[in-house]
């Protein structure tokens, strides 16, 4: 019942701090102004995003990766990325040209630009290797040389894409993205508008200042418990008003829409019993959870704010012409571990945002663009696999996946599963009754894998898949042995 009863609070929460803004004068004019640019469908966009990376997590870093958090700290240091685009929903096209700048120097690192047009991504990778081989070490610059070579352009198709993606994941970026997301834009507006309309009409925030046709939302980390509280408390004082709108969100939609959503028939009826439970949960124990809320010690609040620090958030909106939008953004960020007293992340993240509407909008389909299957065969093969636990890692060229493996120690040696670990790494396993010979087919040719059979499963020593012309490696540190190609 107590996990119940903090499930159905935890909902009430998260819904009440998803109308942050609240309804008075100026958070109506701003939700409605942030509405208004969200919904358009043919723009040119312009604008910057400013990275200022601090400080990082020294637990995040260890042993023979300490190195990556100076390349990263120096990559991410001070870096600013400008863009113009392009957008047109209807005819399901766009643009958008990046450059990116060290922003002390303004030394220009790299470029790219994606477009997106008759069911193809294009994307120009020809500027921005050498800022990507920053990240990496001598091995992968080299690979990303060999594989880049020559390489403007790529191509995608909706095809490749879609099965490039993890197996049950979303179709983000295929031929229907502008439908879909559009769509789902659409559908999840009329949700945030019962809740803003019917629900949250006499909640306010004070999070939001006008100034002429300017509107700014400032959330400061020392206001973020009183902003917490006040959403929590009127979500679950009001809770039949948000269980009437969800309802209605939720019986309004169509079967296309729902569809959108991904929710099947018996997936609706099952989030309707779901609202009606925590309805229920939070009318019997809402108010002795009010009183917990209210009662939330002074103590409890230093102690987040010694996480927090002075992390703030700070929006702006504005409409600067009949068919033009300025949309700014700031986030500073000065996080730490009390139980871990040095350990911070600190940084900024600014983004400023252009918009204007009622343009046309013209977008030409890159000429000779390598097209990522073309890619994908020049891509690198590797495994690394942590003889402990299992634990593994396997990369196939854009094709990735991990989870665990049964590794056998036989006479000090380690042996990995053939079947699982060549077949992840794109080889053909097979299986000779006849001779009881397990054996691996390369080019036509037939190469047999002498090891040891464990529950009918063939393992081979890790150094024996050299003879397939993969490199191993092994890190003594981590335990992994990893198997390249």
């Amino acid at each position: 019942m107590v996990k119940k009863r903090w499930l159905a609070l935890l909902l009430a929460l998260l819904m009440g701090m998803s109308i942050l803004t609240g309804c008075s004068p100026a958070e109506k004019s701003y939700y409605s102004l942030m509405r208004e640019v969200s919904t358009q469908k043919v723009f040119e966009d312009s604008g910057s995003y400013i990275i200022n990376l601090t400080t990082l997590p020294a637990s995040m870093f260890s042993g023979p990766e300490a190195m990556s958090a100076q390349t990263l700290s120096t990559a991410l240091g001070q870096l600013r990325i400008e863009y113009r685009g392009q957008v047109d929903m209807n005819q399901e096209v766009f643009r958008y040209d990046y450059t990116i700048l060290d922003n002390r120097s303004q030394a220009r690192k790299g470029d790219f630009s994606v477009a997106y047009k008759g069911g193809m991504m294009y994307i120009k990778v020809d500027g921005i290797m050498n800022f990507i081989k920053e990240f990496g070490n001598p091995v992968e610059r080299q690979n990303l040389d060999r594989i880049f070579a020559g390489v403007e352009w790529i191509s995608m198709s909706d095809q490749e894409l879609t099965g490039a993606l993890a197996v049950g994941s979303q179709p983000g970026l295929t031929g229907s993205m502008f439908r879909q997301s559009s769509g789902q834009q659409l559908i999840f507006q009329k949700l945030l508008d019962g809740l803003v309309n019917d629900v949250y009409s006499d909640y306010s925030t004070s999070l939001v200042s006008q100034n002429g046709n300017k509107y700014v939302m400032t959330l400061q980390g020392r206001d973020l418990m009183d902003v917490f509280k006040s959403g929590a408390v009127y979500t679950i004082n009001n809770i039949d008003k948000v269980s009437l709108s969800l309802q209605n969100f939720l019986t309004g939609l169509t079967p296309a829409e729902a569809a959108q959503l991904g929710l099947t028939p018996d997936a609706r009826m099952q989030a309707m019993q779901g609202l009606q439970q925590m309805v229920t949960e939070v009318k019997r124990d809402g108010q002795s959870a009010i009183r917990e809320i209210e009662s939330m010690s002074a103590a409890s609040e230093a102690e987040m704010l010694r996480v927090i620090n002075d992390s703030a958030i700070v929006s702006s909106i504005e409409k600067t012409g009949t068919n033009t939008y300025q949309v700014t953004s700031r986030i500073h960020l000065n996080i730490s571990d009390p139980a871990k007293p040095g350990d911070r992340l600190a940084g900024s993240f600014s983004t400023e945002q252009n918009i204007r509407t009622g343009t046309t909008v013209q977008v030409a389909i890159p000429v000779g663009a390598v097209s990522m299957s073309q890619l994908q065969a020049k891509m690198p093969r590797n495994m690394t696999v942590n003889i402990d636990s299992g634990a593994y890692t396997s990369s196939n060229g854009l094709l990735s996946n991990n989870g665990r493996l049964s590794v056998q120690m036989v006479e000090g040696r380690t042996y990995l599963p053939l079947r699982m670990v060549g077949e992840s790494l794109g080889e053909t396993v097979g299986w000779d009754q006849a001779a009881h010979q397990a054996y691996v087919v390369q080019n036509g040719q037939r190469i047999n894998m002498a090891g040891v059979i464990v529950n009918s499963r063939t393992y081979i020593k890790m150094r024996d898949f050299e003879k397939l012309g993969f490199a191993v490696g092994w890190n003594d540190y981590t335990r992994t042995v990893t198997v390249q190609k």
